[in-house]
Formats: structure tokens, C-alpha cells, sequence
């Protein structure tokens, strides 16, 4: 089980690091929020399976997908000269039949390394 608050460092926002504090958790999940006067921050961890149907004539066979899933969202209220605004980040890792977890994890670093060095081309949508 994670901790009942987490700590979120965003370089260059007002009030980081924030704290975000569980208010939800089930079997399934937790919801941890972030609030003050100018702005909230979301964070969803949610876990599911998927199930694959089976399908010989593509030479499919059925199976599953361990599914975790983190989304993270981020508002700043409006003010009487700025609208508001928002953001949103999502992450899905998957992990089929004999696919252990420390393998996701290390596919997941690589991948985010990756990720975070073309970062500045790909949030002004370069492909």
C-alpha cells in the first residue's frame, strides 16, 4: 500500500513541493488530492485486468494483462484577469503471463528515460 500522503516536486510551480493527501482507497485504487486557494491537483492509481479473447484465425490466444493506471491532473482556478486552466498526464503499464513486475519496472524506467529526453519536442507535438 502507498503512504497516505506522497510528495509532488514541479519545477517552477507555486507551492511545490505539494502534498497530496488520500482521500479515497479500495482494493482497486487510491485518490490522493492536492488543494489550496489557486489551484488543485489530482492524482488517480487505479489496477485492473484485462482479458484477452482468443482468436485463432489471427493466431491469438487468451490471456490476460495485469493493467495499472496513473493519471494526474492539475488546476489553476481562474482569476478575475486569467481564465482557468488545466492539465492532465496519464500513464498505463501492462503486464502479460510470465511477465514479471520488476520487468515492467525496468521497461517503464527505460521508457521514461527515453521519454523525458525528447519531452520539450513532444509536448509542442514534434513526432
Amino acid at each position: 500500500m502507498l503512504a497516505n500522503t506522497l510528495a509532488l516536486a514541479v519545477s517552477g510551480a507555486t507551492g511545490t513541493p505539494f502534498t497530496l493527501t488520500r482521500v479515497n482507497q479500495d482494493n482497486f485504487g487510491s485518490q490522493y488530492n492536492y488543494l489550496d486557494a489557486i489551484q488543485k491537483i489530482t492524482l488517480k492509481i487505479r489496477h485492473s485486468v484485462d482479458t484477452v479473447k482468443a482468436d485463432p484465425s489471427k493466431g491469438i490466444a487468451a490471456g490476460f494483462f495485469n493493467r495499472h493506471n496513473a493519471t494526474i491532473e492539475h488546476t489553476v482556478f481562474a482569476t478575475p484577469t486569467v481564465a482557468e486552466k488545466s492539465c492532465t498526464a496519464t500513464i498505463t503499464l501492462r503486464d502479460g503471463k510470465g511477465y514479471a513486475p520488476t520487468e515492467l519496472l525496468a521497461f517503464w524506467v527505460g521508457f521514461n528515460t527515453l521519454f523525458l529526453a525528447q519531452d520539450d519536442a513532444i509536448v509542442v507535438g514534434d513526432n
